[in-house]
């Protein structure tokens, strides 16, 4: 029931801190990350009794506090990518980013990582605000698309990574030509013709 989630949680925290050398560990830490998740889509929790208070960013902690307590543990893999996918659908770009890279350092081995640096790719582009500021996010877009495609060539999402690739040479392309018209606007034709 949704108002026992609170109390379901404090009770799996503490029953796989203290015995993480039992057989219904493993169930136990895939309990806790659903509450964390339960949580995170739409579970309240409570204020004088009241199942009132929105509990997004306390699910995300007990997530995060599970993960970093039991990274290697069976269910931990799935549900740290999880946790990362949730972050980006949200726009919580920079918080995705920093759960995506973790992952990929995290299970280097995981079939999953191919999809990890794939959206670590797409993050930095939704975190890139345009051509008239900061080129720094698609720069690091770039990198990590690059990466992708050099070190997993076999991958099933290769399409939408080149695509992806394509379309940060697009936006870079737009950029440079606005910083080129700039530069011939306000008289420096050779800094203007280093862009065009």
């Amino acid at each position: 029931r949704i108002k026992e989630y609170e109390n379901a949680h404090k009770l799996y925290e503490k029953f796989i801190n203290e015995f993480a050398e039992t057989v219904r560990f493993d169930e136990a830490l895939n309990l806790e990350f659903e509450i964390g998740f339960k949580f995170i889509t739409g579970a309240k929790r409570s204020l004088w009794g009241l199942y009132i208070l929105p509990a997004v960013d306390f699910g995300i902690q007990i997530v995060r506090k599970t993960l970093d307590k039991y990274p290697y543990a069976k269910p931990s893999e799935v549900y740290h990518l999880k946790l990362a996918d949730y972050l980006f659908s949200k726009g919580r770009y920079d918080e995705s980013l920093e759960q995506y890279e973790s992952f990929v350092r995290t299970y280097p081995q995981s079939q999953s990582v191919p999809l990890a640096k794939y959206r670590i790719a797409r993050s930095y582009i939704m975190d890139y605000q345009g051509s008239d500021y900061e080129i720094t996010p698609l720069l690091d877009a770039k990198r990590a698309v690059q990466e992708l495609l050099e070190r997993h060539p076999d991958t099933q999402i290769r399409p939408e990574a080149e695509n992806l690739r394509d379309e940060i040479v697009n936006r870079q392309a737009e950029r440079d030509f606005k910083v080129g018209i700039f530069y011939s606007k306000t008289g420096k034709p050779q800094a203007a013709r280093i862009y065009f």
